[in-house]
């Protein structure tokens, strides 16, 4: 089995003025090969300057508030918020009187794209899905295979796919893979297994499962259900199902409107 569980509580900690920063996600780390990624903990009021240079980024909010000041607006953050960035653009970062805990991510450009900026995103303004199962429902703060829809995140760049899944208890995906992209999941809460049809391995909060191109895997919850992080790198995949109904496995709809959409 290719499937890889890192610990992110037990990587290395670096400290700095502002906070504690972890490396979870690598070609050192887990053998990644198209994204990078770390954990960072702000401690109450300090700030820092996200700044993309020549990639992608993107900073997720796990825990605690703040403020991201983006092409001069201020927002206020808090769990699920966070920022997108395209090449050569900033947010400058500011913990609230709490701290604040950011999943930090990087990607390469795709040569040729042309890009229309970044954003910042909230649960409300971002894509939130329900699976024709009924069994999973998952919200998207980066995706540029989403529809135009007005009042809600959009990008055009395919660099990555970003976001929450929640499964209900007992909730689980098919059997299926990804031809290219790097991928993982990030356990927030509830526990479960993934397994590549043959290899079994048990997954709880704090677990980064990295799951290598065109590697089998299915991802199955507990009676506690799951609530995790899912991300691709580049969003040019196509996803194959290896079991299950291949239409209905592919197929979700859109929680406000009841819109259908096609997994690829």
């Amino acid at each position: 089995m290719s499937v890889q569980i890192i610990d992110t509580n037990s990587q290395r900690v670096t400290e700095t003025w502002q906070g504690n920063l972890r490396a979870i996600l690598g070609k050192d780390i887990c053998g990644a090969e198209k994204s990078c990624g770390s954990i960072r903990e702000l401690e109450p009021s300090k700030g820092f300057e996200f700044e993309s240079n020549d990639v992608h980024c993107l900073a997720y909010c796990m825990s605690g508030s703040g403020d991201f000041t983006y092409k001069g607006t201020l927002s206020q953050v808090g769990r699920s918020c966070g920022v997108y960035l395209d090449p050569h653009e900033k947010c400058t970062i500011v913990a609230g009187s709490k701290g604040l805990t950011l999943l930090q991510l990087t990607v390469p450009k795709i040569k040729g794209e042309k890009l229309t900026g970044g954003y910042v995103f909230s649960p409300g303004i971002s894509h939130q899905l329900r699976d024709a199962g009924g069994l999973r429902l998952r919200t998207f703060c980066v995706n540029s295979k989403m529809p135009s829809r007005k009042g809600r995140v959009s990008t055009n760049s395919a660099c990555m796919q970003a976001g929450e899944m929640r499964y209900s208890p007992n909730g689980f995906s098919p059997l299926h893979k990804h031809a290219g992209p790097d991928h993982f999941y990030l356990i927030f809460e509830g526990t479960g297994t993934v397994d590549d049809g043959t290899t079994t391995l048990p997954v709880g909060p704090g677990n980064l499962v990295f799951i290598p191109e065109d590697e089998p895997h299915r991802l199955r919850a507990s009676e506690s259900g799951l609530h995790y992080f899912e991300f691709i790198a580049p969003n040019q995949h196509k996803t194959s199902i290896l079991s299950g109904d291949k239409k209905k496995d592919l197929q979700w709809f859109f929680v406000d409107t009841g819109e259908e959409w096609n997994q690829s």
